[in-house]
């Protein structure tokens, strides 16, 4: 379930009143009043950044913590919810536990509210880890309920009577145990510091807490409450609502999220904290609370440690991300960083959670980026995880284009490029790497960068404004296809051709191409371009950039190349000294150009093919020497057309006798010597006939058999036309008594033919 927020106290109303009046009431783009002055570093240290980072990516290592508790959870099937937990959406959770830093030991209770999706549930699954016992489970605080455990991760709750779609209940488990024994908890030392701390994407919340731990379902809010060492600062997300001395050495405190928020981005952090402040002035008069919380030995005056670049980081990084993807989606409660024990990053909602030793700015703003793709809307399962990171990855580069322009960014970019790389889709969750940086950071950084390329500087600001603030998405979770159905609201056309390509196929386009051309005119001259995607995968549809070159001038021609081998024609007013194909390097591709033009066969998207209905189509060579010899080489080609040539065309007609996929290989040779020749494969797909408008009978022939149908139907009841589209035959979009009246026309008066202003 989603909530747009959920205020925590009336005291914290009070307190953010200014902000939340101030926020924004719709999602216009976010222009900042005033940009963060920030000195580039030189290319040489920024270079050294780039290449550190691929050796140390911090929010990457996420893949080396998933490893290892693979390794060490092999035997689990952990990665898909049970049926049951289709059947009830949570709305909140509250979680109160005690720590127990001496036996790195945690004991508590983890409340569950939801609301009933089905009729006739009689049980609750949850996930919680087997390393913790159960003692109780209470139903809506007053009645003891039976449970049991299963499958290492499950435990199953027991109602004592079946519950109608609708209902609301609460489910409160008691539990304590080690939680070190898996690592999703830890217990450690940092110097003379003692630290409690949760990392746990992508499915290790159950393992400090009860709950339904699988992203498409987030709680309305959460509330987080923590007894722990009085001299300890607890932190956790959203807004701290309370802090109680308990008088006997140990505090409790109390934070609320008042955002809906996935399980695996609640977090808590526990140490002897130091803690500066910030805020981040994002309309005149308006600010974000920043709050900083490092290790005593960490300090921000020390460039070593991560905390100097939350210093400096952290509001231009805020800054610049919400110029791009709109105002920062927390904007009612506040953002920040604090130290935690494990070797990277991870974006838990309103509160980054950092290494101490991880000192880099684009970490800072990588972080930062997730509270838009994958905390704001998060991947609702990890199959599309590429849609966090990814999103995070790219935004690394806008980062940098929007601070130190574009030279930063291209370079950045070009440290994310590698060619022949697998699919950012995660087929199995099992046993792929999750958080693999080559497929899912990298490459999935591609594709955004490709899509902002294709729908340019406003249409992907449109786009991301689209996404992050559709009503079904936001604070909600999204699959590839809503990010595609975005982009195409703003593109004004279907982009499958780009996501299915790019998402789901392995590899990228190598693009081999050549060119001739001739004088047609005075000053004019026809330009013959070949590319053939040479890849060992399907082709990848793709807008090319093209870049002629005549003596001091150039020419920048775009062209839609959706063909494993195609011809493209323009003109030029000078001969061309050379043609560089994507010049800007705005297509993940490899480029390989043939001095050489030799024979080609014209490739085109052959026409639709129906039984029964006259066929024609034509294949054209060029390059290479007249004349030349044309063969099919292997396959079939449709029953009903006969194959002919005509020096440089070969021609396929006919009328298609049986429905069915055809496929054939032509061949076509030129007469240079040595022989240069291509083969190049098609495929016609025969469908059966297309319906006759007005032929309700079926027999294909608009008669008097076809009004009768039609009156029997309006007036009898009789049965309704196979295909309803042929019975409006004058297009009004309604069957009624005007349709029976336009075939009496065309039948006995030589009338309009059917449906003429709307054929089918």
């Amino acid at each position: 379930m989603k909530v747009r927020y959920r205020a925590p106290s009336a005291i914290i109303v009070a307190a953010a009143i200014i902000i939340v009046f101030a926020s924004p009431l719709n999602a216009d783009l976010y222009e900042p009043f005033e940009k963060s002055k920030l000195t580039p570093p030189s290319l040489e240290e920024f270079q050294q950044m780039a290449e550190n980072r691929v050796e140390n990516h911090a929010c990457m290592k996420k893949a080396e913590k998933w490893i290892e508790n693979q390794k060490l959870l092999k035997y689990q099937s952990w990665t898909e919810p049970t049926p049951n937990m289709y059947d009830y959406d949570v709305t909140h959770y509250e979680i109160n536990i005690g720590l127990d830093f001496a036996d790195a030991f945690i004991s508590g209770y983890s409340r569950t509210t939801l609301t009933v999706l089905k009729d006739e549930l009689s049980m609750v699954d949850l996930n919680l880890g087997y390393i913790y016992d159960v003692s109780q489970v209470m139903l809506n605080d007053s009645i003891n309920i039976s449970f049991s455990k299963a499958e290492w991760y499950l435990l199953h709750t027991y109602l004592p009577e079946p519950l109608d779609s609708g209902e609301q209940i609460s489910l409160t488990v008691y539990y304590a145990g080690y939680p070190n024994q898996v690592g999703y908890m830890t217990f450690y030392n940092y110097g003379s510091s003692q630290v409690c701390f949760t990392s746990v994407e992508p499915y290790g919340s159950r393992y400090w807490w009860p709950c339904k731990d699988f992203p498409f379902d987030k709680p309305d809010s959460v509330d987080v409450i923590v007894t722990h060492p009085a001299n300890h600062t607890l932190v956790s997300n959203g807004l701290q609502r309370s802090r109680m001395d308990n008088g006997d050495g140990t505090a409790t405190t109390h934070w609320h999220e008042g955002y809906p928020i996935a399980t695996y981005l609640v977090t808590i952090g526990c140490t002897d904290y130091e803690r500066f402040d910030q805020s981040w002035e994002y309309a005149p008069g308006q600010f974000l609370p920043i709050e900083q919380y490092y290790y005593p030995g960490a300090p921000p005056s020390n460039q070593s440690y991560s905390s100097y670049y939350f210093d400096l980081f952290t509001i231009p990084s805020l800054e610049a991300l919400s110029y791009w993807h709109t105002l920062y989606p927390f904007i009612e409660e506040r953002y920040g960083h604090n130290h935690y024990g494990w070797g990277g990053a991870m974006e838990h909602q309103t509160m980054t959670s950092i290494s101490p030793n991880f000192n880099t700015e684009y970490v800072i703003a990588h972080e930062a980026a997730h509270q838009w793709g994958g905390d704001l809307v998060t991947c609702r399962n990890f199959h599309h995880i590429w849609l966090n990171e990814g999103f995070a990855s790219y935004s690394e580069v806008l980062y940098f284009r929007y601070h130190y322009g574009e030279q930063y960014a291209k370079t950045w970019l070009n440290y994310q490029r590698h060619l022949d790389a697998g699919t950012p889709y995660v087929e199995d969750l099992e046993n792929d790497y999750i958080f693999d940086n080559v497929t899912v950071y990298d490459k999935g950084s591609w594709l955004f960068y490709m899509l902002h390329m294709i729908l340019g500087d406003e249409g992907f600001r449109n786009a991301m404004d689209t996404y992050f603030h559709d009503p079904d998405l936001e604070y909600g979770s999204a699959l590839t296809d809503d990010l595609e159905a975005a982009c195409e609201t703003v593109y004004g056309e279907e982009l499958d051709w780009f996501f299915d390509a790019w998402v789901y196929q392995e590899g990228n386009p190598v693009y081999q191409y050549s060119y001739q051309y001739e004088q047609i005119g005075p000053e004019n001259y026809q330009v013959i371009l070949a590319i053939d995607q040479v890849q060992e995968y399907d082709k990848f549809t793709m807008p090319i950039e093209l870049q002629a070159f005549a003596g001091a001038s150039d020419t920048t021609i775009k062209v839609f190349n959706n063909l494993r081998s195609q011809i493209f024609l323009f003109e030029l007013d000078s001969p061309p000294d050379s043609i560089l194909i994507d010049p800007n390097d705005k297509i993940l591709c490899d480029k390989v150009f043939e001095p050489e033009f030799t024979v080609h066969i014209i490739g085109q998207e052959l026409p639709e093919a129906y039984v029964g209905v006259p066929y024609y189509a034509e294949f054209e060579a060029v390059g290479g020497t007249a004349p030349y010899t044309w063969s099919k080489v292997s396959g079939q080609f449709p029953y009903g057309l006969t194959f002919s040539t005509n020096g440089d065309l070969a021609i396929l007609e006919g009328t298609p006798t049986f429905a069915s996929a055809f496929t054939f290989s032509l061949k076509v040779e030129d007469s240079s010597i040595p022989t240069q020749s291509m083969t190049m494969n098609f495929v016609i797909d025969v469908s059966p006939p297309p319906p006759v408008c007005g032929d309700l009978t079926g027999d294909r022939e608009v008669n008097i058999a076809d009004i009768i149908f039609l009156i029997n139907y309006i007036y009898l009841g009789g049965e309704l036309p196979e295909v309803q589209e042929v019975a409006d035959v004058n297009c009004d979009d309604k069957i009624s008594l005007v349709d029976v009246i336009y075939l009496v026309n065309y039948v006995f008066r030589n009338g309009a033919v059917p449906c003429a202003d709307c054929p089918i």
